[in-house]
């Protein structure tokens, strides 16, 4: 008996170097499908990896209603974080169109008091400010333009023509 269980805690112990070989080359594996920029495959390849640990191994049939299960929810969980990405640079976009709006306005409102009180060199001042900032301004609108023309679709359309009418609009002053 003695010599049984020294066989089965041989055989144990030989499944278990095996079993952490075999995690080590799978874990390369994936971390090389990173590396060469295949984050899917990587993804698909880390959940099948988990499943076949929890129960033991499958059918190709198996197997492949998994991967395409698997690629669904890394296509999910990649359309949420892109939508995320869209927005914020959305909200960014727009940020820096209401700073410069604002900086604008009130550079109008400066340069309409000093014109009111006769001080030349201050519109003239304020005259140079304002090229700048609409020159700024033009520049952030361009870029909106050109971002929701790479994003594309019906959204991006209503984007782009509400652009090209605040910068039509906004540069009726480009002549100061």
């Amino acid at each position: 008996k003695a010599n049984a269980d020294a066989a089965t805690e041989a055989e144990k112990a030989a499944k278990a170097k095996k079993d952490e070989a075999q995690g080590i080359e799978q874990t390369l594996a994936i971390e090389t499908m990173r590396v060469a920029g295949k984050e899917r495959e990587a993804f698909i390849q880390e959940k099948i990896n988990a499943y076949v640990a929890k129960h033991g191994e499958m059918s190709s049939a198996e197997l492949a209603n998994l991967t395409a299960q698997y690629g669904k929810m890394y296509d999910l969980q990649n359309m949420k974080t892109r939508d995320e990405q869209h927005q914020e640079k959305v909200k960014a976009h727009q940020e820096e169109i209401n700073r410069l709006e604002t900086e604008r306005n009130a550079l109008m409102d400066q340069r309409e008091q000093y014109s009111a009180q006769g001080d030349s060199g201050k519109v003239a001042e304020i005259d140079k400010a304002l090229i700048s900032v609409n020159g700024n301004l033009d520049a952030t609108i361009d870029r909106f333009i050109a971002f929701w023309q790479a994003a594309g679709g019906e959204e991006s359309a209503a984007a782009i023509a509400q652009l090209e009418a605040q910068g039509e609009k906004e540069f009726g002053v480009k002549t100061l």
